[in-house]
C-alpha cells in the first residue's frame, strides 16, 4: 500500500471530533472550568462596590472660537479624541493631579484614600465619547462615593487648566508666525506699491480707462461678443451634425440645400447678405461697432436672411426617382426645414465671428503698445491689492490672536458637572457569571486543544488512516477485568474460571493488563473483536490464502503478544489447525499466557540438532498449538535470518492451516525486519493512546525499506471512555469447552510432512 498521505496532514473537524475531544480530554476541561470559573466568580461575588462619578464636556472646534487664527493657518482646526486620552494619560497632566490631590483636605480624610487608592483612581481614569459629536465624558471609579466625586472633580479641573495651557501655547506660537508673515507681507506691500507708481511715471498712465478713450473696454466687449458668437457657431454645427446623422437615409433621397442650391434667386440672395456684411464691416471701422448704423445693417442682413430661407424651401425639390410615403414626406418636410434652418443659421455666425475676429486685429494692429501697457497696469494694481488685503487680513488676525489668548477656554465647556454618585454602578452579576462561564469553558476548551494537537498518539482509525492508506483489520475494545465478572468462560469439567485465574495470568505477565479471550465468554464484545479481524484476515489478500502472518508493532506495550494468541484462538475455533511461534527471544511471553515451558523452544530448535515435534506444544485450546521461544540466545537476529529460519516457515505452513508468528517490536531490533522478508505478510499493532504517528510512520518505512508492505493494521485497547465507545453484542451460539487442565502443558504427538 502507498503511503499517500503526509503526517499531520489537515483536515476538517466536525461535531463527532469535537465530541471526542471533550471526552477524551474531559478532566483537562473540567479541571480548568472549575479553577477559572472559581476564582471568577470569588471575585464577582467578594469585590467592593465601585462608584462612579464623572462630568460631561464640549470640546470646540477652533472656527467656532471667535478670533481664532488657526483654522487660517493651519489645516486641521478640530484636535482628534486620540489627542485628549493621550492628554488624560500623560505624566504631566497626572502629577497635577497627584499635587491638587494632596491638597484636597476632604480626599485625605477618607479612610480608603491611601497612595495604593490613588494609583488605581489614577488608573481608572478614563475620557470617552458620547453618542454625540464633540461631547464627551471623563469618568473617576472608587470604592467610596466621596473619593469618587471629589477625585472627578479634581480631574475636570485639571482637565481643563491643561487645555488652557496648551491652547495658550499654541496662540503664543501662532501670532509669533503670523508677526513674521505680517512683516513679510509689508515689504511686499511696498515692493508692489513701488512698481505701480514707476510705472505711472514712466507711462504717464495712472488708470486704465485713460487708454485711447476706452479702447481696451472696447477691444474686450468685443471680444466678449467673439465668444458668444464662437459658441452659438459650435452648437449650430453640432445640431446640423445631429440632424445629418439621425436623418441620414433621407437626405440621400433629399433634393436640394442651402449650399448645392443652384437657383439664380439663391445665389442673388446670397451675395447680397455678403455685400450687408462687408458694410458692415466698414461702418464698425469708422463709427464703432456699437453705433446705430451697425444696428441699421444687422436689421437688414436679417431680413434677407428670412427671404433666403423662403427661396431655398420654395426651389426644393427631391431626387427623380423616389416616392415617399405619407409619413416619410412629412418627416422629410421637416428634416429639410430644420437642415436649412440651422446652415443659415451658421452661415450667419460664421459670416460674424470673421468680422468680428477683423475687428480684433484691426485694434491690436493699430495700438500694439497701448495693449501691453493696459495689461502690465492691470498686474501691477492687482499685485498691489492682493498685498493690501493680506497685509490688513494678517494685522486683524493676530489682533483676535492675542485677545483669544489671554481669554481662551482651552477648547473646552463642561455641559455637566461631577455630582456625588448615590449608589454603586451595577455590576451585573448574571452576565458577569455568565462572561467567567464561558471563558472558563473557553480556556478549558483551549487547553484541550493545545494538550490534544501536541500529543501525536493515535486515538481513531480516522488518525491512521491520515498517515496512510493502510487497510484496517478491526479495532480491540480495552479488556478490564471488572468488566469481564460475568462473562468467565465455563470450563469442561464444569467449573467456571476464577477471576483469580485471570489475576495469575496478569501477575505472570508482570502486569500484562489484557487476557486471552479463552477464558472470556464467547458473548463478549472482545471475543467478537477478535472474530472480526480473523474474517478480514481471511479476505486480506484477494489473490490466495493467507496462511502465514507476522504480527508486531512499533513500540514494546502495544498488545502485539496478546493480539497473536488471541488471533490465534480465534482461528482455531473455526476447527483449523493453528500455530504460535514466539519470535520475540527476548521478552517471550507466548509460553505465559498458554501455560506451556519455555523450552525447548523455537531457539533452541535453531541451535540444536532437534525434530519440529520436541518443540510444538499441545495448548488448551483445540487445534491450537504453540511454539515458545525457548532458551534466550545471544544472536536472535542471525538465528531468524538464517536458511533453517526459512525452512522451518516451510515446513510450518505445509503442516498447519494458519500460522502466526509473534516478533518483537520493529523500532526497539532488526528482528522482525529480517523475519518479515520471510514471512511477507506482516500486521502491525498500534495501541490506543499510546503509539505515535511518527512511530507508526517509522516502522512502515523499515519494512518498505525491505519491500515489505503492511498487510494491516489492528486498533488495540479502545478505551469507550476515551469518546470512542463500542457496543456490546449478544450472539446465541457458544464456543467449545476448554480441554482439561491436566491436558495444559503437554505435547501433542503428530508427525510432520517435509
Amino acid at each position: 500500500m502507498e503511503n499517500n498521505k503526509t503526517l499531520g496532514a489537515e483536515r476538517e473537524w466536525g461535531f463527532q471530533d469535537y465530541l471526542s475531544l471533550a471526552i477524551r480530554r474531559k478532566w483537562i476541561i473540567i479541571s480548568i472550568f472549575c479553577l477559572v470559573f472559581s476564582a471568577s466568580a470569588a471575585y464577582f461575588f467578594t469585590r467592593p462596590p465601585i462608584y462612579r462619578a464623572g462630568s460631561t464636556f464640549i470640546i470646540e472646534s477652533s472656527d467656532k472660537k471667535g478670533g481664532n487664527i488657526a483654522p487660517v493657518i493651519f489645516e486641521n482646526n478640530v484636535r482628534p479624541f486620540g489627542f485628549y486620552e493621550t492628554l488624560v494619560k500623560s505624566r504631566i497632566f497626572r502629577e497635577r493631579i497627584i499635587k491638587a490631590v494632596k491638597n484636597d483636605s476632604t480626599l485625605l480624610l477618607c479612610p480608603d484614600f491611601n497612595d495604593e487608592a490613588l494609583k488605581k483612581l489614577l488608573g481608572d481614569l478614563t475620557i470617552s465619547e458620547t453618542e454625540y459629536d464633540e461631547l464627551y465624558a471623563l469618568f473617576a471609579e472608587a470604592n467610596h462615593p466621596v473619593i469618587a466625586y471629589r477625585f472627578a472633580m479634581i480631574s475636570m479641573n485639571e482637565f481643563k487648566r491643561r487645555c488652557q495651557e496648551i491652547e495658550l501655547e499654541e496662540s503664543r506660537n501662532v501670532v509669533s508666525y503670523v508677526n513674521l508673515q505680517i512683516e513679510e507681507a509689508r515689504k511686499n506691500l511696498e515692493h508692489a506699491e513701488r512698481d505701480l507708481q514707476e510705472f505711472k511715471e514712466r507711462t504717464q498712465i495712472s488708470d486704465i480707462d485713460e487708454i485711447e478713450g476706452g479702447l481696451l473696454k472696447k477691444l474686450g466687449e468685443i471680444e466678449s461678443q467673439l465668444e458668444d458668437v464662437e459658441t452659438q457657431r459650435q452648437l449650430a454645427q453640432a445640431n446640423l451634425n445631429t440632424y445629418q446623422a439621425k436623418f441620414g437615409t433621407l437626405k440621400d433621397r433629399q433634393g436640394q440645400t442651402l449650399w448645392n442650391n443652384e437657383s439664380p434667386e439663391v445665389q442673388s440672395l446670397r451675395n447680397e447678405i455678403e455685400k450687408l456684411e462687408q458694410l458692415k464691416r466698414k461702418v464698425a471701422e469708422a463709427n464703432g461697432i456699437s453705433s446705430p448704423q451697425i444696428a441699421a445693417v444687422d436689421a437688414k442682413i436679417e431680413l434677407k436672411k428670412n427671404v433666403l430661407r423662403q427661396a431655398v424651401l420654395a426651389n426644393h425639390s427631391p431626387v427623380s426617382g423616389f416616392s415617399f410615403s405619407r409619413e416619410e414626406e412629412s418627416t422629410k418636410d421637416i428634416f429639410n426645414e430644420r437642415i436649412i434652418n440651422e446652415e443659415l443659421n451658421l452661415y450667419t455666425l460664421s459670416n460674424r465671428e470673421q468680422f468680428l475676429r477683423s475687428m480684433i486685429d484691426r485694434y491690436r494692429q493699430q495700438n500694439p503698445n497701448i495693449l501691453e501697457h493696459a495689461i502690465e497696469l492691470a498686474q501691477l494694481q492687482r499685485t498691489k491689492k492682493v498685498n493690501e488685503n493680506l497685509y490688513t487680513f494678517l494685522v486683524e488676525k493676530a489682533e483676535e490672536a492675542k485677545i483669544n489668548a489671554a481669554t481662551g477656554t482651552g477648547g473646552v465647556r463642561v455641559v455637566d458637572e461631577p455630582s456625588l454618585p448615590e449608589s454603586p454602578k451595577s455590576s451585573n452579576k448574571k452576565r458577569n457569571i455568565a462572561v467567567a462561564m464561558i471563558l472558563a469553558m473557553g480556556l478549558g476548551f483551549g487547553l484541550a486543544f493545545v494538550r490534544d494537537y501536541l500529543d501525536s498518539s493515535i486515538y481513531t482509525v480516522e488518525d491512521i488512516k491520515h498517515i496512510g492508506d493502510f487497510a484496517i483489520l478491526g479495532s480491540i475494545p480495552l479488556m478490564k477485568i471488572s468488566d469481564l465478572g460475568s462473562g468467565i468462560r465455563t470450563l469442561k469439567n464444569g467449573k467456571k474460571a476464577a477471576i483469580n485465574e485471570l489475576y495469575y495470568f496478569e501477575d505472570r505477565m508482570n502486569g500484562y493488563r489484557n487476557k486471552v479471550i479463552s477464558l472470556i465468554e464467547s458473548k463478549e464484545p472482545v471475543v467478537d473483536a477478535y472474530r472480526h479481524v480473523r474474517t478480514n484476515l481471511q479476505f486480506a489478500n484477494v489473490d490466495s490464502f493467507v496462511k502465514r502472518i507476522l504480527i508486531t508493532s512499533s513500540i514494546p506495550g502495544e498488545g502485539k503478544t496478546l493480539t497473536a494468541a488471541n488471533l490465534a484462538i480465534s482461528f482455531a475455533e473455526l476447527g483449523k489447525r493453528v500455530l504460535v511461534v514466539d519470535c520475540d527471544m527476548r521478552k517471550a511471553h507466548q509460553h505465559i499466557l498458554f501455560n506451556v515451558r519455555k523450552s525447548p523452544g523455537l531457539s533452541d530448535y535453531m541451535a540444536r540438532d532437534l525434530s519440529i515435534e520436541k518443540v510444538v506444544y499441545l495448548t488448551h485450546v483445540p487445534n491450537l498449538y504453540v511454539i515458545p521461544a525457548g532458551t534466550t540466545p545471544p544472536n536472535p537476529a542471525e538465528m531468524l535470518a538464517s536458511s533453517k529460519m526459512s525452512d522451518l516457515i516451510r515446513k510450518l505452513e505445509q503442516n498447519f492451516d494458519f500460522v502466526l508468528y509473534d516478533s518483537p517490536p520493529i523500532i526497539s531490533v532488526t528482528d522482525p525486519i529480517l523475519l518479515s522478508k520471510k514471512v511477507e505478510n506482516v500486521v502491525l499493532v498500534v495501541r490506543f493512546g499510546k503509539t505515535s504517528r511518527h512511530l507508526v510512520t517509522d516502522s512502515v518505512s523499515r519494512l518498505k525499506h525491505v519491500n515489505t508492505d503492511v498487510l494491516g493494521i489492528i486498533f488495540n485497547g479502545m478505551e469507550r471512555s476515551k469518546g470512542y465507545g463500542y457496543y456490546k453484542y449478544d450472539y446465541s451460539y457458544y464456543q467449545n469447552s476448554y480441554y482439561s487442565e491436566e491436558q495444559q502443558g503437554k505435547k501433542k504427538k503428530f508427525t510432520f510432512v517435509g
